[in-house]
């Protein structure tokens, strides 16, 4: 009896030794793995728990002739626009190109996509996320664009002495595919008088100017 409970109790040392060689040996290779450079690259790579400012959005009024509400503080300007199940908002400096697009759930007010653009176009990173603030998708839209927005602002206030981050009457800006040049190009008009102006291409891949000519409007 003596011999057999020795026996039992030599089993149950053995047992609890081989348990935590393996518990160590589990530790030692989870350790191996979470200091390895890929090992906890996420899925989702960012979080980002943004909500609307309910109170900024109460405090904007409607503008005669313009959808949505807007706010003005400073000199920046919130625009508010309520569209089935979502709430936009932009907003931009008064005097200046570059705008932030933000679109938020109207129940929850997370925040589920964001860009920035100039005039019309998106530039640099657009996100979206899901309801928990995963990031869930990402555009990259400088992708076929060595020369980038700022490369564009400084040539053209060193080449043409104009600022076109800043609101001018008449002035637009443009970037794409220009199928017959086969590549992506800029494109600046600088307004002269009410139906002439200048018309600039911009390579952008290389900072050259293609063209710069001239054009007047016709009837």
């Amino acid at each position: 009896m003596i011999y057999q409970l020795k026996i039992k109790i030599l089993i149950w040392f053995l047992l609890i030794i081989v348990n935590c060689n393996g518990q160590q040996k589990v530790e030692k290779k989870e350790e191996q793995k979470s200091n390895h450079p890929t090992s906890n690259y996420p899925l989702k790579l960012k979080i980002k728990m943004k909500k609307l400012d309910i109170y900024e959005f109460n405090l904007s009024r409607k503008v005669i002739g313009e959808e949505g509400t807007e706010l003005i503080k400073d000199d920046t300007v919130f625009q508010f626009i309520k569209e089935k199940g979502i709430i936009k908002r932009e907003s931009f400096k008064r005097n200046e190109n570059l705008k932030t697009i933000e679109i938020f759930e109207d129940k929850s007010f997370m925040l589920v996509f964001e860009v920035t653009s100039f005039f019309n176009f998106p530039i640099n990173v657009s996100n979206k996320y899901d309801s928990m603030g995963n990031r869930i998708e990402e555009i990259n839209y400088e992708k076929d664009y060595k020369v980038s927005i700022d490369d564009i602002i400084t040539l053209a206030k060193s080449k043409f002495k104009v600022d076109i981050s800043k609101k001018i009457p008449g002035l637009y800006v443009t970037r794409g595919k220009d199928d017959v040049l086969n590549r992506h190009v800029y494109t600046i008009f600088l307004p002269a008088d009410s139906r002439t102006g200048r018309y600039i291409i911009i390579d952008a891949e290389s900072k050259e100017i293609i063209s710069d000519k001239i054009v007047t409007a016709t009837d």
